[in-house]
């Protein structure tokens, strides 16, 4: 029975793709491909046979030449995967039942062969469970222990560990790198988040990746080596790819409506203490059966918890928070009643970002400040009191096959590629502060020149340094305090990169 059904589905892909566009005919122009057919239920669906209807089933699916795989087995039926183009006649059939939640292994059958083959290459070659990530991770720290360090954060509240990766040239004794954080898998369900940051890992590295056949001339499909060593040797890159590991396993084994919270059913997204709760309508919710629910109390969970330690830790300069599908870039804030900073910087380097973005849908990337008011999110919080400029990429797609979402995977490559150029390229000044005696202090800094209407933090010091990005501000008027008698005023006028080492009239006990 099972042959059949493959060997039917095997007649239909060769047909498929060019019936329902799941892969771009390579022998048209690539630039004028795009499809809105983004999610997965709109390739395939899932329905229940009864075993003791099957032999009816089988003669159905040959009269009607109807394409189909088996899924998994179950008690008393059989679960098939459907092409979507013939939904409306199996909904017509009282025998046979649609599912609409089941685990997303259901779908993705193929995960298993792909873990069991140890074949690296295969298992990157599609959606990935917790497992497969980590093999990933374990991979990757091996080949490239120059470049990669993996560290554990902490644990989620089903105690799977929370990775950090540290991507930099780590025997380079560069002193001025700039920190970037990036993470995604905020919620669980959207996987192909994921792979926009594996992605980005692969291309550092020169690690095989996904690549097109006659792509936009615009796409990157590899770094240079020139490149590939500047970024590494200038950037201190923290990921984390898996923010929240058990969403994503409920996700893959247990259920598609479940898999976007955590163990504790709470939206991470929703949980960062930052205007956590607000009376804005729709923004989070307070019931726990919602899929916003925001947790008990800011900051309640151990996940969100470990990100806002670190961060508070290792102060980031620029952020991405990848998500899915909404084919936008948004930069702060996500709260209606909330004023950016004049001149605001994440507007300025927000658009920046979109340059040669490419969705592979009808319409274009675009940056906006919301989909939709938003309560809680981490980008709202490390943009308030870490100083980092963050932003939310919403990539093009949303868990197609996996041959579609690559097209997605390559054309969101220049979001991160032209971050790495702002904090490289980009004006900033870059302070490192001693007292009398030499002895490296901290004190307090407002930019006076700069207006911000929602106490952000903005003098937090990486290694010792401050770092602050000027935008399109050409000086920095700043007042600096230490203790309660120590103020002063001083200007720095910066047109390009201006690093200081500032000696203060400040004694400090040894």
């Amino acid at each position: 029975m099972k042959s059949f059904g493959i060997l039917l589905f095997l007649v239909f892909f060769l047909f498929s793709c060019r019936m329902f566009t799941l892969i771009p005919d390579q022998n048209q122009k690539s630039e004028l491909f795009y499809t809105e057919n983004i999610h997965w239920y709109q390739y395939f669906k899932l329905f229940k046979v009864p075993k003791k209807d099957y032999d009816w089933f089988l003669d159905f699916v040959k009269e009607n030449r109807i394409f189909y795989t088996i899924s998994t087995e179950l008690d008393q039926h059989i679960v098939i995967k459907v092409p979507t183009q013939f939904e409306k006649i199996f909904r017509t059939i009282n025998r046979i039942e649609e599912i609409n939640d089941f685990p997303f292994l259901w779908w993705d059958t193929e995960l298993i062969k792909r873990k069991k083959s140890k074949d690296i290459t295969w298992i990157k070659n599609g959606y990935k469970d917790f497992e497969s990530l980590e093999t990933i991770f374990r991979y990757l720290e091996k080949k490239y222990p120059s470049s990669v360090r993996i560290s554990v954060l902490g644990k989620s509240h089903q105690q799977r560990p929370i990775y950090l990766l540290h991507i930099t040239n780590h025997n380079s004794d560069f002193p001025y790198k700039i920190p970037i954080y990036v993470n995604s898998l905020h919620h669980g369900n959207e996987i192909l988040s994921v792979e926009y940051v594996l992605d980005l890992v692969f291309l550092l590295l020169d690690e095989e990746s996904v690549h097109l056949v006659n792509p936009p001339s615009q796409v990157i499909q590899k770094l240079s080596l020139e490149e590939r060593k500047e970024f590494l040797e200038k950037l201190d890159i923290y990921l984390i790819p898996v923010v929240n590991p058990d969403g994503l396993e409920r996700f893959w084994y247990e259920s598609l409506h479940n898999g976007r919270k955590n163990g504790r059913n709470v939206d991470l997204n929703r949980n960062y203490p930052f205007h956590w709760h607000t009376s804005v309508v729709k923004a989070s919710d307070v019931v726990p059966n919602s899929y916003m629910y925001r947790g008990v109390a800011p900051a309640s969970e151990q996940e969100v918890q470990l990100i806002m330690n670190f961060l508070k830790q290792n102060p980031c300069s620029f952020g991405l928070s990848y998500h899915t599908y909404a084919n936008k870039i948004l930069f702060p804030y996500t709260i209606d009643t909330l004023w950016n900073p004049i001149p605001d910087r994440a507007l300025y380097f927000g658009k920046k970002l979109l340059h040669q973005v490419v969705s592979f849908r009808k319409r274009p990337y675009t940056l906006t400040r919301k989909l939709y008011s938003v309560s809680g999110t981490d980008q709202d919080w490390i943009f308030n009191q870490t100083g980092c400029i963050a932003y939310i990429v919403e990539g093009s797609m949303n868990t197609p096959p996996f041959e579609v979402a690559k097209w997605s995977i390559v054309g969101s490559r220049r979001i991160w590629y032209n971050l790495f150029r702002i904090a490289i390229d980009e004006p900033r000044v870059e302070i490192e502060f001693f007292d009398s005696n030499y002895k490296i202090i901290k004190p307090k800094i407002q930019v006076k020149n700069f207006y911000f209407f929602e106490n952000e933090e903005i003098s937090n010091y990486y290694k010792n340094r401050w770092i602050f990005y000027l935008g399109n501000a050409k000086k920095l008027n700043l007042m600096l305090s230490f203790g309660k008698t120590f103020h002063k005023e001083i200007e720095i006028e910066c047109s390009k990169i201006c690093r200081e080492k500032m000696n203060l009239t400040i004694r400090t006990n040894k």
